[in-house]
């Protein structure tokens, strides 16, 4: 859902400043557009010297998206997240959009060594445990 948002919100900003439609207006017209397989509005400023069909056409949308290497090959069942965004990616949603996404591994860095030591120095204790 949050990927044709992002998609009708560009189509729709590639008409003039001057195109009398309200942002909803050109976002229901974006909506036809996309079904299409339109990449830009048609401007309805009626303009001849209109620089909008000059424009470069809408951009694919880029969603962000964090899981497991095992549940993106369809080996695990643990839901994916998208970055920005509430809930989750069921597995086999996050399986068939990675057919077609360039993925890039997320590679967490390891905890610095200095880190580990002051850890062992000084054992963790709740708050509200007695001092001794």
């Amino acid at each position: 859902m949050r990927a044709l948002d992002k998609r009708l919100t560009a189509l729709a900003a590639t008409v003039c400043q001057l195109d009398p439609r309200t942002s909803e207006q050109r976002r229901a017209d974006a909506l036809g557009a996309l079904a299409a397989g339109a990449d830009r509005l048609a401007c309805c400023c009626r303009r001849p010297d209109c620089g909008a069909g000059k424009r470069p056409a809408a951009t694919p949308v880029v969603i962000h998206v964090i899981a497991e290497q095992a549940t993106i090959t369809g080996s695990d069942l643990a839901p994916a997240s998208e970055v920005g965004a509430d809930g989750l990616i069921a597995p086999e949603l996050l399986e068939e959009l990675a057919a077609s996404a360039k993925l890039v591994p997320l590679v967490h860095p390891p905890m610095p060594r200095r880190s580990l030591a002051m850890s062992r120095q000084r054992p963790w204790r709740p708050s509200c445990a007695a001092e001794t």
